[in-house]
């Protein structure tokens, strides 16, 4: 590795630095690590989908992610040297034997983006590879553990987008693309359709993770190198020595050559030396005062009275101007902190809350009135002719405002139904487990599409006339 080649500045970085390093330099050339980490991954995606079961496919994906992240770091290796990307030079690092220690031995090490490029780039023997990365991270490895876990969370990320993304353009309403989204996530009962969705979806979170995981261990190896050998220190040499040898080239080209220097006589050089000697300049006399102690020192220093008096006007106007500037803002930060603090009480204060509550009690007389005359009836009507979503849902809509009028809970419309529990949760025993378990039926019918028993509808409708219908 050729260090003047390198193109990114290189300077002692703190850990979050490394991080925003690396995700520049995956950014910079992620077309072109992303067709390395293709390179391998994508033979290793089409053997996966031989196996049937879907477990086996992940796990044979997943096991084989440190030979695919050698592909990204080889070139992103090649690259920050200003180099040129061949399948050569890429697949380079395939020929260590210690590669097979990741795939066995240090499959679940959380430092595998600090330790590969020592190992891949460095060709040390096994024991000096060893000495070699504990010295180079004794200090800390706090990265290596948060950029391995972000990693992962970034790979679960992009697949539920991914699942959400196809099953919101794919489906007409949001409950039938929740419906899919939540079967396609139940491995057990899994297709092979949606298996081998899946499937890819992982796989291309997978490649995007790899490239900024492997990024970010690559700059934090460059910042290693650079604070325990110095390397900032060594390019700036190089540097140096470049434009000197550039400097004393152009000296020799432009100043008179050393033969005509050694022709001057000394009796001239001498006479030139006396007579710039006996110049006015060098025969002036100059007394200087020293004080005693360093207090009369700092006294004269400071002294006012060699100063002009329009000067000590100025000092003292911009001191006038400094204390209004902070007197302005440090009045605003109380003023913003007592705002805050009123903000605080206005939105949790007890005192509020009860006002609000009895304001509430038209709004609740309102929701009431909304309701069928006769609830029961009509929920029992729905589900003879088959409605099931109607019933339940009319069910769920009379319990939560029954509740709501009944305990001052402050249910809003747009409240969803985990706001509702946990509203209601010191709200007598009785209404509150009633009023659970028919929001665990509504919810089983309007989101996972599953139709509840009859035994547990009339449980759920006689425990409704019993605890949170009006008498």
């Amino acid at each position: 590795m050729q260090i003047e080649q390198l193109q990114v500045a290189l300077k002692p970085r703190t850990m979050w630095e490394c991080a925003d390093l690396g995700t520049k330099l995956a950014l910079r050339w992620f077309p072109s690590l992303a067709i390395a980490w293709l390179l391998i991954a994508l033979p290793f995606l089409f053997i996966a989908m031989q196996f049937e079961r879907f477990l086996i496919q992940l796990l044979f994906l997943w096991w084989f992610k440190p030979l695919y992240e050698r592909t990204v770091l080889m070139a992103l290796s090649i690259l920050i040297f200003d180099g040129r990307l061949t399948i050569r030079g890429i697949l380079r690092g395939f020929t260590d034997t210690r590669l097979w220690f990741y795939l066995t031995l240090f499959r679940f090490s959380w430092r595998r983006s600090e330790n590969t490029p020592i190992d891949a780039l460095e060709e040390l023997d096994f024991t000096t590879q060893s000495q070699r990365r504990q010295w180079l991270y004794a200090s800390d490895n706090r990265i290596a553990v948060i950029v391995t876990s972000f990693g992962l969370m970034i790979e679960a990320i992009i697949v539920l987008a991914l699942i959400a993304l196809f099953y919101f353009f794919t489906q007409s309403d949001f409950n039938s693309a929740y419906a899919g989204a939540l079967k396609i996530l139940n491995i057990n009962e899994i297709g092979k359709q949606e298996s081998t969705f899946l499937l890819s979806a992982i796989f291309i979170a997978m490649g995007v993770s790899a490239v900024f995981y492997v990024s970010v261990g690559f700059a934090t190896y460059l910042n290693r190198r650079t604070i325990k050998e110095g390397w900032d220190l060594e390019l700036g040499f190089k540097k140096i020595v470049n434009r000197l040898g550039v400097l004393v080239l152009s000296a020799a080209l432009v100043l008179p050559g050393l033969e005509a220097i050694a022709r001057e006589s000394a009796s001239d050089v001498e006479a030139v030396l006396s007579e710039v000697l006996d110049a006015p300049e060098f025969n002036q006399t100059k007394t200087i005062t020293v004080p005693e102690h360093l207090s009369e020192y700092v006294h004269d220093l400071f002294r006012v009275e060699d100063v002009e008096p329009s000067r000590i006007q100025v000092g003292i106007g911009s001191r006038v101007v400094s204390w209004i500037l902070k007197f302005i803002l440090i009045s605003s930060l109380i003023v913003a902190f007592v705002f805050l603090i009123y903000k605080f009480h206005a939105t949790y204060g007890s005192g509020v809350l009860r006002r609000r509550a009895k304001g509430s009690d038209f709004t609740q007389s309102i929701r009431v009135k909304s309701l069928p005359a006769n609830v029961l009836q009509t929920i029992q009507q729905h589900w003879l002719n088959q409605e099931i979503r109607e019933s339940l849902s009319l069910l769920y809509s009379a319990s939560v405002i029954y509740v709501d009028a009944k305990f001052t809970c402050n249910i809003k419309e747009c409240d969803t139904e985990g706001e509702c529990i946990r509203k209601t949760r010191d709200i007598q025993a009785d209404a509150r487990d009633t009023l659970l378990e028919i929001t665990q039926l509504w919810m089983q019918i309007a989101y996972a599409k599953a139709t509840p028993s009859e035994e547990r509808f009339r449980s759920a409708l006689q425990r409704f006339e019993k605890h949170v219908a009006p008498a």
